[in-house]
């Protein structure tokens, strides 16, 4: 093999290489995630102290907020999201198992989950290796849920 056959070959395979480090959103999300409990506590706490300042008569007793953060740790905490890169995903949690599908919208910023025939839009805020963030785009909602690695 002469020398200019080499360094083609030899560009070919940096080049090959080098696309496995190519990480764009779908290679971020392809892994397993579960929500960040400190995050969804401050979000709790946040939306308590809204009701607090809007409408003061219905605002739960000190120990039915503080019944509402355990249950929304118990609950969330135990959720793991698997999103596989063929863009099927499953979610478990306490002893139980969902899969659908997902799949992100050319511009990397919805993320759309099909389970058992019903679809959810997510409007990603932020998405990085160690953070995804989304918010939900189901009418009248809009709480930011933020998810950290699994694993």
């Amino acid at each position: 093999m002469n020398k200019r056959n080499m360094l083609g070959l030899a560009a070919v395979g940096l080049l090959l290489w080098s696309f496995n480090f190519a990480t764009g959103p779908r290679d971020l999300i392809a892994k397993k995630w579960k929500f960040d409990i400190e995050y969804l506590k401050e979000v709790f706490n946040k939306e308590i102290e809204k009701r607090k300042q809007g409408d003061p008569e219905n605002v739960p007793s000190e120990a039915e907020i503080e019944q509402g953060r355990q249950m929304v740790e118990m609950a969330m905490g135990s959720i793991v999201m698997d999103f596989k890169a063929d863009g099927v995903y499953s979610v478990s949690a306490m002893g139980q198992s969902e899969e659908g599908t997902w799949q992100l919208s050319d511009d990397g910023k919805t993320l759309e989950l099909v389970t058992g025939g019903k679809t959810e839009k997510f409007k990603i805020v932020k998405l990085t290796e160690n953070e995804m963030i989304w918010e939900s785009q189901a009418e009248g909602e809009g709480t930011e849920l933020k998810l950290i690695p699994a694993e």
